[in-house]
């Protein structure tokens, strides 16, 4: 595998490490359209590098793979966006904090909600087996909101835009980010819960060279101010002080951590598409003997419509219809649909062309003028 490699000049006299990041984590870092890398972390490296004159190639990797490549000896360090924690502390050694993060909340740029206090009996969407899940969740108890999980955070942003969830719980950063670059939420507090620090890393005892380095270089940018020019830069206003009440968490990313912390909710997931299916099934085999019967009728328009359908939905991926139904619709109509709605019409239409060929051989074919009872296959 060829990873992307951004170098900074080299000299003789300067050292010279190699050093991992992240491939995708914006605002962090992320590659831009020309292939080239940039974000938070990237710039920030690249100006502490300049401030003491030492040379580094840059590997864009993905952020497990890379933390192994430091332990290994492979990389001499990393700055991915890694949160400082008493477990990693025993394998890495943490430069002083860099950013520090933490989770907010946001609602649609329509909503009127202002407090927490007034998601009760609302819906709130999550993204599964994240720490801004697990903060929400601390929180349900007592503001009394409902909570709906997804797998990715678009579908999960498009939710609340759409209307169909109050709010949602995300890292601040990215949640920052994603509205400057015109995701249609809005944060209506900036107190921000569960809060933690970024620092960058080198294998416990190793590279402490590099350790001071970026140290003097972090307080040297922060200084002069190039600091706060690439945080506003890509978050639009730089960092702010953390209360003091705050408290730095870790969330486990292991597939037994994932499935006890969300099993009552993949067991109601497993219910929920049971009953989808079912339901969709039923209507799908409604729809498709209608279509059937419009299929062999005398009307020309009425065979025409019939097949017209049956060709739209059969060449329609599964997921492009899901989306169109979920979050399409309701930008075009301005109207607000369910996700167990969405779902039924989802795998009814998907299911419509499956269940008119079955019933094809029901039905022979009809001579002018005149209508057959139906003759069932052999």
């Amino acid at each position: 595998m060829i990873f992307p490699i951004f170098a900074v000049e080299a000299s003789a006299q300067k050292p010279h490490y190699n050093i991992t990041t992240d491939v995708t984590y914006p605002p962090f870092e992320f590659q831009k359209k020309n292939g080239t890398y940039t974000g938070i972390d990237v710039e920030i490296i690249r100006a502490i590098a300049k401030k003491e004159g030492f040379t580094m190639t840059l590997k864009p990797i993905s952020f497990n793979s890379g933390a192994q490549m430091v332990l290994s000896g492979q990389m001499d360090g990393i700055i991915a966006a890694m949160t400082i924690t008493s477990e990693r502390k025993k394998v890495y050694d943490f430069s002083k904090p860099y950013y520090r993060t933490g989770i907010i909340w946001a609602v649609s740029k329509k909503s009127h909600i202002t407090k927490l206090s007034q998601l009760k009996g609302k819906t709130v969407a999550l993204k599964t087996g994240t720490a801004s899940a697990d903060y929400a969740k601390s929180l349900q108890k007592k503001y009394g909101f409902k909570i709906t999980y997804f797998s990715d955070s678009n579908t999960m942003y498009n939710d609340v835009v759409v209307g169909n969830s109050a709010a949602t719980f995300e890292d601040q950063s990215v949640m920052k980010y994603a509205i400057k670059n015109g995701l249609q939420l809005k944060i209506p507090s900036n107190k921000i819960g569960n809060a933690g620090y970024y620092g960058f890393a080198v294998k416990k005892g190793k590279n402490e060279a590099l350790l001071k380095a970026f140290n003097r270089g972090l307080a040297s940018i922060k200084k002069d101010g190039t600091y706060d020019k690439i945080v506003k830069k890509y978050l639009g206003e730089s960092q702010k002080k953390i209360s003091s009440n705050s408290a730095s968490t870790e969330n486990s990313s292991s597939i037994w951590y994932l499935l006890k912390q969300n099993w009552p909710s993949f067991v109601n997931g497993v219910i929920e598409t049971i009953k989808l299916t079912v339901v969709g099934i039923i209507l799908a085999s409604i729809w498709g003997i209608l279509m059937r019967v419009l299929g062999v009728a005398e009307s020309k328009i009425l065979r025409t419509f019939s097949n017209i359908i049956i060709y739209i939905f059969r060449g329609l991926p599964l997921l492009v219809l899901a989306f169109f139904i979920y979050i399409g619709l309701p930008h075009l109509l301005n109207v607000k649909i369910p996700a167990s709605v969405a779902g039924i019409l989802t795998l009814t239409l998907n299911r419509v062309p499956t269940q008119v060929l079955l019933l094809k051989g029901a039905f022979c074919p009809l001579t002018k003028g005149r209508w057959k009872q139906p003759v069932p296959m052999d």
